[in-house]
């Protein structure tokens, strides 16, 4: 916890934080070699079309996400409005603009799967990623190292994109979306409340339940009955965690602990 603490100096923490990555990233890259991305990774097994719209489930059941998103925008807004000096949170902003764009970028992919389209699918969610990882270290150590902290993890979300579609290497993608969600469960140990940290601990816990399910798929749409697929209820639960997050900031991120 001594080594946390350290990072309250907004001068190089986030600085500290990019070598790490860097660090990890190279010895990852000897130790596994680049990772690629199966040539089965497009094939959804609900494949159902309803009133024109293809892929009917994978498509709309993102609009969960969306509704996290407008969710974020009314939080934001009633937090200005009752903010004596009319400021925003810019780093939930971001948040907010990010689940808007995983939203509509997801749909987008899954209404004709491809490489070119899953780039606008995974770009938003790196922003939903770095912007949670940020509010968690503003809330924790104050609004000016979280905003130093986003403007270093923004561009590092985009780049490990931009790296996967330049040399099909999935492995910096992969670090930044395993390694926010292990850096948040760290920072919460600091100063931990059940009562006004319950609702991010519960969108961890989700995520490896929607990863079960994206990798459960078919299995699934089959015990269902051909109802629903693994890959719907990945979207659907994955719009209740950035509820949760919403929730969380709502009760929490407002009133950082310093």
């Amino acid at each position: 916890m001594q080594l946390i603490s350290r990072l309250g100096n907004p001068n190089h923490a986030h600085w500290l934080f990019v070598a790490g990555y860097a660090a990890i990233l190279t010895v990852l890259h000897f130790a596994m070699g680049p990772v690629s991305q199966t040539s089965a990774y497009h094939q959804f097994v609900d494949v159902r079309v309803w009133c024109g719209v293809p892929r009917v489930g994978d498509v709309l059941s993102n609009a969960v996400m969306l509704c996290s998103g407008l969710f974020a925008a009314t939080l934001l807004e009633r937090a200005r409005r009752d903010s004596r000096a009319g400021k925003t949170d810019w780093i939930f902003f971001v948040f907010m603009i990010g689940a808007f764009g995983t939203a509509i970028g997801s749909g987008f992919y899954h209404w004709a799967p491809s490489d070119a389209r899953l780039v606008w699918d995974r770009l938003p969610m790196t922003i939903v990623l770095q912007a949670s990882l940020a509010l968690v270290i503003a809330n924790r150590f104050g609004m000016a190292l979280g905003e130093n902290f986003l403007r270093v993890l923004l561009p590092l979300g985009v780049l490990s994109v931009v790296w996967w579609v330049a040399r099909g290497d999935l492995l910096p993608y992969l670090v930044i979306r395993m390694g926010a969600g292990l850096c948040v469960m760290v920072l919460l140990l600091r100063g931990f409340s059940w009562r006004v940290d319950r609702w991010f601990v519960l969108a961890l816990a989700l995520d490896p339940v929607l990863t079960w399910f994206e990798h459960h798929d078919s299995d699934v749409f089959w015990w269902t009955q051909q109802t629903v697929s693994g890959h719907t209820v990945k979207h659907v639960l994955a719009g209740v965690a950035l509820t949760c997050v919403c929730l969380w900031w709502r009760e929490n991120a407002a009133r950082p602990r310093v």
